[in-house]
């Protein structure tokens, strides 16, 4: 009798390895690591080193408030991660695993938000009113908020499918699959753990509180007056900086959410049959689900976007707790910023 084995091919290995969060989130961090080189000295030359800190104080503190809440995404994702895989071993998932991520974003948001409103103008500034009707895009760029939009729709969808084929446990939280076995009535069915409504309900309600709170960042970003003619320049760019990164945090956590839900529709719609053991041998069933196919793309992809949200918010960590310019020594001379902003 002669056995076969597999020889495990590089391709093998990736797959296998990107099933795990650690090693998703090792990568991100060597993915954020570099794409933070790469782009330092950019990010240096926009504002520009004769910016005036009273102009960019107040923006670097909205830049902190959100670096610190996508720190706090990521160090509750690996915690959570090794909790339930070491310590508890999965047996159970709290009913807020999934909408964590979005509710620390609706919280940081709304730090954010209090910050602008409460801005106090400096009394050295000049304030100039509005000349023009801004509204809660003015700063934002249209591929940035479409690409929220569409994150956000995958993720509706995602619950809403999810919901509808999940099954009641014993307590009447909707958290299984049940997958019938064909043509064997006598044949207890399947379960399994699953994205269902009692983690997808609180996803929902996440969603809505972090887009509020993002809509409200974005129209008190806009509709804040400049201080100067002189700073207007400069405090455009902060602006947008300040919506790039609001709504960056709110796509990551929708990312990361995602990821996470098609990561458990995965690992509950892989099995594809059972054997039952008896006196007189064994007998093996099918266990076909419809969407088995749909299951087994989405854990395909759960890793991608898994890497990608984290290294997002790891670039908003790195980004927001960067020292803001310092006064340079024309700028104390003069009195306001100097060169292009003028």
């Amino acid at each position: 009798m002669t056995t076969t084995s597999r020889t495990l091919t590089l391709f093998d290995l990736v797959e296998a390895g990107l099933q795990s969060p650690a090693i998703c989130a090792a990568l991100a961090l060597i993915l954020a690591t570099s794409i933070a080189l790469l782009t330092s000295a950019r990010r240096s030359r926009a504002i520009g080193s004769a910016t005036d800190p009273a102009v960019t104080r107040p923006h670097a503190n909205e830049g902190r408030g959100i670096a610190v809440v996508a720190a706090a995404v990521v160090l509750a994702f690996l915690t959570e991660f090794l909790t339930r895989g070491y310590l508890v071993g999965g047996i159970a998932l709290p009913w807020w695993r999934f909408a964590t991520p979005l509710v620390a974003a609706a919280g940081g948001l709304g730090v954010v938000a209090v910050l602008i409103a409460r801005r106090r103008m400096p009394r050295v500034a000049a304030p100039m009113p509005p000349t023009a009707r801004r509204t809660w895009r003015s700063f934002s760029s249209a591929s940035s908020l479409w690409f929220a939009a569409g994150a956000s729709a995958v993720l509706v969808a995602t619950t809403i499918g999810a919901g509808a084929v999940s099954s009641p446990d014993d307590e009447g939280r909707y958290t299984l699959l049940t997958i019938p076995i064909p043509n064997a009535p006598d044949v207890p069915a399947l379960q399994f753990p699953f994205y269902g409504w009692a983690y997808g309900a609180p996803v929902l309600v996440g969603l809505v509180s972090a887009i509020a709170c993002l809509m409200a960042v974005l129209h008190l970003n806009s509709a804040r007056r400049f201080q100067s003619m002189h700073t207007m320049a400069a405090e455009s760019t902060l602006r947008r900086q300040t919506a790039r990164d609001s709504t960056r945090l709110v796509s990551a956590v929708v990312v990361l959410t995602t990821a996470e839900a098609w990561r458990m529709i995965a690992d509950a719609g892989s099995a594809s049959s059972l054997t039952v053991g008896s006196p007189t041998g064994e007998a093996t069933y099918e266990t076909p689900w419809r969407f088995a196919d749909v299951a087994a793309a989405a854990g395909w992809c759960a890793p991608f976007l898994e890497v990608a949200a984290l290294t997002l918010l790891l670039l908003l960590t790195s980004n927001g707790l960067r020292k803001s310019p310092r006064k340079s020594a024309q700028t104390v001379a003069l009195g306001h910023p100097l060169g292009s902003i003028g």
